[in-house]
């Protein structure tokens, strides 16, 4: 009447034993199958791993919210630097676009209207990287073009910049203004002396012979006073139509 008692719970402690038995093994293969990938993930991130990524920058979300340009950060051919170039994904399906070819393209900016996206390009001079300027593209499509010549922004030197920069566009001005001024010199000239306050008598000045003429005019001698107010009408026009002249020919705006 004793043993089949016995004889169950010793069933049962072996039942028991080889259910942990069992766990055990499955304990150890997935330590040794899971293991070696968990020591991996902790390796630390080399110089080789980072030319392998893509970054992505300066997301700027354009004015009808439809599309947004970025930079995209890629590595170049030779290993020793990153190219960067303005992309544009579309808010509604996620398809990229290339807009620029780069190397050295960043910063973009959309117009108020969306139809243009202004850039910051490193263009290359002699093989090699330029002063940075401002590019502007349309979204019709076309090449990007360059409205801005930057140079003191860029590190050029001071007399670099008054030369080469400065002075070219200040001497458009300075022969316009300088031939209208010409015409104003003559006539205040001609008016100081003929009221007897510039050149005086016997040195010959137009102003002077109009103030001698204006007495004759009574008398018939019309042609005293009348030829030197006549030269001085001519020469201040004729500088007016110099500057005038000057400033359509120098005036890149006026062209």
């Amino acid at each position: 009447m004793v043993r089949p008692p016995l004889q169950s719970g010793y069933c049962h402690f072996a039942t028991k034993g080889f259910s942990l038995m069992r766990a055990r093994w499955l304990l150890v293969v997935f330590a040794l199958v899971f293991a070696p990938s968990a020591f991996t993930q902790k390796r630390n991130v080399t110089e080789k791993d980072l030319f392998n990524f893509n970054w992505i920058a300066d997301p700027q979300v354009a004015p009808d919210g439809a599309r947004v340009a970025f930079v995209k950060v890629t590595v170049n051919e030779k290993k020793d630097g990153y190219n960067t170039a303005i992309w544009l994904v579309s808010t509604a399906d996620g398809a990229t676009k290339q807009l620029t070819a780069g190397p050295r393209d960043s910063s973009p900016r959309w117009s108020p209207d969306g139809k243009y996206i202004c850039f910051v390009r490193v263009p290359e001079k002699d093989g090699r990287p330029d002063q940075p300027q401002l590019f502007m593209l349309s979204m019709d499509g076309g090449e990007a073009w360059q409205f801005t010549s930057l140079a003191r922004g860029a590190g050029n030197p001071p007399w670099r910049v008054l030369l080469v920069h400065l002075m070219p566009n200040c001497l458009t001005p300075i022969f316009v203004q300088s031939s209208l001024q010409s015409g104003w010199a003559i006539l205040t000239a001609a008016g100081l002396s003929f009221i007897g306050l510039g050149v005086r008598i016997p040195e010959p000045e137009w102003g002077v012979m109009v103030a001698i003429g204006v007495a004759r005019i009574t008398v018939g001698a019309w042609w005293v006073s009348f030829y030197p107010g006549l030269c001085i009408a001519l020469a201040v026009m004729g500088f007016n139509l110099i500057g005038d002249g000057l400033q359509d020919l120098l005036d890149p705006q006026r062209r």
